[in-house]
């Protein structure tokens, strides 16, 4: 069964006759749902128009969805592959046969002029202002697509304000103040909280306003099941028919053995953090548990990582702890699809929703622990500054080199 929304707004202006509401605009959203049938097509918005009735994004998503529900019409063992289960779909079962069958699936373009007429959406700064623009980027490539471009624009936009207020900040600040001394600073401090949270607001509200123009705003997806879950077969206590079941207390050990060698790669990123702060001279104290004093010395007036190095020394071990940040990313990103698998979820969601706590976690203290570490064990605001432009341009050459190197590819 096919569903299709048909949403119909309508605009209320008041006429002026409550002054309370005078010149107030309501918006009334009505969502008409129906079973769509192709003898009935004529009933629908844009029945006279059925190569054009579905999107291709829909056309995408209803196309995968019919070879996801094609029994297989011959046996994999052919192919010699082994199918783990036979009662699977064929395409499911090319997908988690050993070896795999089928590795990827992607839709083709549909003609160069109408590619090109996206890719000239997509290139232009501005075209979300444009309504008619993001929708073309929603009907071709989904709504998960074009939110992201929605949100990009958006948070452009919002980054205006602060901006503009860094900008008066720095014309208005004493050039003699230090950052702890400057009188500024609290002021542009509490500008940020707030800016911070009116644009989590204002996003939510941007997000809500496109999800109701989609009608996406209440879309819940289904739970998709993973093919990769394995237990034993029992009988449910809810419905009284089999189900793979895998105990929870199984689970939870898998957590701590992921937990385990996350700490380890942690582990990894404190020891490279550790190196590039004493070779960069950041480590003063002699009573901190991080200080080497042999790295220390590097740093040393006249050595050769010193800030007044005429060669620009510095930059070695803040470009060092880059690399190192970028590997360790990197090297990670496997680890944690591996311990992700190992944990056995029922479900795709809940796979996704754990390879994505380990990585924001992990990726966090691994670009900012220095900066932590400088900030709430040191308490040095200027050395916190000098780290977090350093870090800053490091990382912006580094994406650079990684995003030419794939383009090239």
């Amino acid at each position: 069964m096919i569903v299709v929304y048909m949403s119909c707004f309508i605009r209320c202006i008041n006429d002026g006759r409550n002054n309370e509401f005078q010149g107030c605009r309501c918006y009334i959203a009505m969502a008409l749902m129906a079973q769509f049938k192709a003898s009935e097509l004529e009933k629908f918005d844009g029945g006279d128009n059925p190569d054009n009735f579905f999107s291709p994004a829909d056309q995408t998503r209803l196309t995968w969805s019919i070879l996801r529900r094609i029994s297989p019409s011959l046996s994999l063992e052919i192919l010699g592959h082994k199918v783990r289960n036979t009662d699977d779909p064929f395409i499911v079962a090319c997908e988690h046969a050993e070896p795999p069958v089928l590795i990827c699936a992607r839709p083709l373009h549909k003609s160069k002029e109408f590619r090109q007429d996206i890719e000239r959406s997509i290139m232009v700064r501005s075209f979300v202002a444009s309504r008619e623009a993001v929708n073309k980027i929603r009907n071709y490539f989904g709504e998960e697509v074009a939110l992201y471009f929605v949100w990009m624009d958006f948070f452009g936009k919002m980054l205006l304000f602060p901006a503009l207020f860094g900008i008066a900040y720095y014309t208005l600040r004493p050039s003699d103040a230090s950052v702890v001394e400057d009188p500024f600073m609290p002021i542009f401090s509490a500008f940020m909280a707030l800016w911070s949270i009116l644009y989590l607001v204002s996003w939510r509200c941007h997000c809500s306003q496109f999800a109701l123009f989609w009608n996406t705003y209440d879309y819940r997806r289904n739970e998709e099941p993973n093919r990769a879950f394995e237990g034993i077969t029992r009988i449910s206590p809810v419905t009284d028919k089999e189900e793979v079941y895998f105990p929870d207390y199984q689970r939870a050990l898998r957590y701590l053995f992921s937990f385990a060698v996350t700490v380890v790669m942690i582990g990894l990123a404190v020891i490279a953090m550790t190196i590039s702060l004493n070779l960069n001279g950041y480590v003063t104290d002699k009573n901190s548990p991080i200080y080497i004093a042999y790295l220390a010395s590097f740093a040393a007036p006249g050595g050769l990582f010193a800030a007044d190095s005429p060669y620009y020394g510095w930059v070695i071990p803040a470009m060092g702890h880059t690399v190192a940040i970028g590997t360790l990313n990197h090297i990670y990103s496997s680890v944690a699809v591996k311990c992700t698998d190992y944990e056995n979820h029922k479900t795709v969601q809940q796979w996704k929703n754990s390879i994505i706590g380990k990585r924001v976690i992990f990726e966090a203290l691994n670009c900012f622990i220095a900066p932590l570490y400088i900030t709430f064990y040191q308490m040095d605001v200027v050395a916190l500054r000098r780290v977090m432009i350093r870090l800053f341009w490091c990382m912006s050459v580094w994406v650079s080199v990684q995003c030419n190197s794939e383009s090239e590819l």
